[in-house]
């Protein structure tokens, strides 16, 4: 009994001992499913490895901006491109408008009066040019609105008499008019839901940002511009030709917008008010057209569930 007690302690003894070799060398089928989940988990193996690169060129992708650059569509990143060259032709204008007006020879009075002119111009006027939107379409309203920017620039440096600085301050009016209610529609149409965002923030941080820098170079300019024309910095002509390389720059930002695909001008929406009118299929029946960019855009615009209005 004894002999036996101590025959099969021995051997269980020995079973354990191999169990852990087993599980430590991973000769046993327990160790072979642990180096495998290890060589999975560690990109060791073949196809840890192959995860791992698969893993690598997602957060590649993932990395904040890039994907959404990549993603948006040529018409937006053109529109960005013609934002860029705009705003740093106007930033000269904000620099520099006040001192021009006054080296010009005319009044702080006679310059409250071009300012209140192109408000009062864009006031006026904000209605009859949002409803010529709807017939010129986005992408012609804007142009548009850069060659009004453009006229007023070159009327400002060509004929500085009083009443052609009026013209020019009510051209800048209307075209800052046209610019404020094509932006954001245009840029609805140019983007989707993953991109919308992304591509109203980069506007907003060209607007801001290359207007700064466009100020930045635009004292270097009137210098240079003083330098070459052997006149004084602060001297009329100067700032005459400096509004005239900023029309000139405005113009050079139109071919990127023109190269943009028109969107749709309309699409016919459905205007479901209190009284709903509804036809055989359970479809609203078509009350009203609206202009495409006020409305979501839905493709080919017409009723999800194909009914004939």
């Amino acid at each position: 009994m004894q002999w036996g007690s101590i025959r099969t302690t021995r051997k269980s003894i020995g079973s354990r001992r191999r169990d852990a070799a087993a599980r430590r060398t991973g000769s046993g089928d327990n160790g072979i499913v642990g180096v495998q989940q290890r060589s999975a988990c560690t990109g060791s193996g073949g196809d840890g490895e192959g995860k791992r690169r698969e893993t690598g060129n997602v957060e590649t992708l993932n990395v904040p901006g890039i994907h959404r650059w990549r993603a948006l569509e040529t018409g937006a990143r053109r529109y960005l491109l013609h934002l860029a060259i705009l705003t740093l032709s106007l930033s000269v204008v904000v620099l520099y408008y006040n001192l021009a007006v006054v080296a010009l020879g005319y009044s702080r009075g006679f310059l409250g009066i071009l300012q209140t002119v192109t408000q009062g111009v864009a006031a006026l006027l904000s209605l009859p040019l949002w409803l010529s939107v709807q017939r010129l379409g986005l992408r012609r309203a804007l142009a548009a609105s850069v060659v009004l920017y453009a006229v007023g620039l070159l009327l400002f440096a060509a004929l500085p008499q009083a009443a052609s600085l009026i013209v020019s301050a009510a051209f800048m009016g209307m075209a800052a008019v046209l610019a404020q209610v094509t932006a954001a529609p245009l840029m609805m149409r140019l983007s989707n839901d993953a991109t919308r965002d992304y591509l109203f923030s980069a506007s907003a941080a060209i607007a801001i940002g290359l207007n700064g820098i466009g100020n930045l170079g635009a004292g270097f300019l009137a210098d240079a511009v003083a330098y070459l024309l052997n006149v004084p910095t602060d001297s009329g002509v100067t700032y005459r030709a400096v509004f005239a390389i900023a029309g000139i720059g405005a113009l050079a930002s139109l071919p990127p917008l023109l190269l943009i695909r028109e969107p749709d001008a309309s699409i016919g929406v459905t205007v479901v008010g209190k009284r709903r009118r509804s036809d055989g299929n359970g479809c609203a029946l078509q009350t009203a057209h609206l202009p495409g960019w006020l409305v979501p855009d839905h493709g080919s615009g017409v009723c999800p569930r194909r009914c004939r209005h």
